[in-house]
């Protein structure tokens, strides 16, 4: 994962959550994996998940770098927000800026996929 996000134009703050979440996830994998065989079970599946929604996000990414598309890329930023990042459940739900284009795959973004920023 760590060689498909090097490779991938990403916005600079985007770039910093994605490799803050897969640094975190790994050490997480390592400390479960590490755990006595059985005393970790509810964890191993919660690192399981993220390292499922981390590999997702990453591939999509990374697709979207090679592809140029801005769209691709505001959904692999979604999987991470939405499913890796904590949230204030206090807090204003606001819809990131986009989002009604993501429902229409016609749409083309006029943006560049490294200026993609929704964390």
């Amino acid at each position: 994962l760590q060689g498909l996000l090097a490779g991938t134009p990403l916005h600079p703050q985007a770039r910093e959550v994605f490799d803050t979440t897969l640094a975190r996830v790994l050490a997480r994998a390592e400390t479960v994996a590490s755990a006595p065989r059985g005393s970790a079970d509810a964890s191993a599946r919660q690192v399981g998940s993220a390292l499922y929604h981390l590999s997702t996000a990453v591939a999509m990414a990374w697709e979207a770098g090679r592809t140029g598309s801005a769209r691709r890329m505001r959904i692999a930023q979604l999987v991470l927000r939405h499913r890796l990042l904590p949230r204030d459940p206090l807090a204003d739900d606001v819809e990131p800026e986009g989002l009604a284009g993501l429902l229409d795959p016609g749409l083309q973004a006029a943006e560049a996929v490294d200026q993609v920023h929704l964390l």
